[in-house]
């Protein structure tokens, strides 16, 4: 259900992988959003609880496809919202308020979760899909939100101050990295930095690399290869 209408942006090659479409009858009804959440929640076909999946966008913040990737998401057997996670603050403008309204960011994917697991998922475990900033955000949040089993990175990393990475790692659910060698924007060695921290920690980080992947995956193979390994990934880490 749609908290609030926003308005229509470019549709990138995401739409290629995971099309809009149409709630078939008898589909259970999403539940309203809090005011302080705003997205849309994709449910699937049969009744729940299903596992939860929280989608967190990249920079640009919501657009369009992101509820495609939900729809294709619950279609898949997982309850799933496409958080717009700058719906209340909006965006940061500089260095000082992106310090402050992460802040807040993070709360919002926390107080996603814990919707997720009081309703849909009635108490399943969540993953976390992030992509880009939404995969960085992911991964600050992961181990500090409970019910957070499992965290999809898509060509994102971690924080790089030692001291929050450090704390970032402890006890951290398993991850799925995947990332392109030929990012500019995030470079590839943020995605093996990101594995080595987990697995040094004990923790377990599946990674695929994609020769020749920009950032965003504009490649339409490559961006349905990235979602079936997704589906695969969460499907063993939530069961279904």
């Amino acid at each position: 259900m749609r908290a609030r209408t926003l308005a229509p942006l470019v549709l990138c090659a995401w739409a290629a992988c995971a099309a809009a479409t149409t709630p078939p009858p008898g589909r259970p009804v999403a539940p309203a959003l809090p005011w302080h959440l705003r997205g849309v929640l994709e449910l699937p076909a049969t009744a729940g609880p299903h596992p939860g999946v929280v989608l967190l966008p990249g920079a640009g913040g919501w657009a369009p496809r992101y509820q495609n990737v939900a729809r294709a998401l619950a279609d898949s057997g997982f309850a799933a919202l496409a958080l717009d996670y700058y719906g209340v603050e909006g965006p940061a403008t500089s260095g000082a308020e992106l310090v402050t309204k992460s802040t807040l960011w993070r709360q919002h994917i926390g107080d996603a979760v814990r919707l997720l697991r009081s309703s849909a998922a009635k108490g399943r475990p969540v993953a976390l899909v992030g992509f880009s900033r939404g995969a960085f955000l992911a991964i600050m949040v992961a181990n500090r939100t409970p019910g957070v089993a499992a965290v999809v990175d898509y060509f994102g990393g971690a924080q790089i101050d030692p001291d929050s990475l450090h704390a970032q790692m402890r006890a951290f659910p398993p991850v799925l990295i995947l990332h392109g060698d030929s990012d500019r924007i995030v470079p590839v060695e943020e995605a093996y930095r990101l594995q080595h921290e987990v697995e040094s920690r004990g923790g377990t980080a599946e990674m695929h690399i994609y020769p020749g992947g920009s950032h965003g995956f504009t490649d339409p193979a490559m961006m349905r290869d990235a979602f079936g390994r997704t589906v695969a990934f969460l499907r063993r880490r939530l069961g279904g």
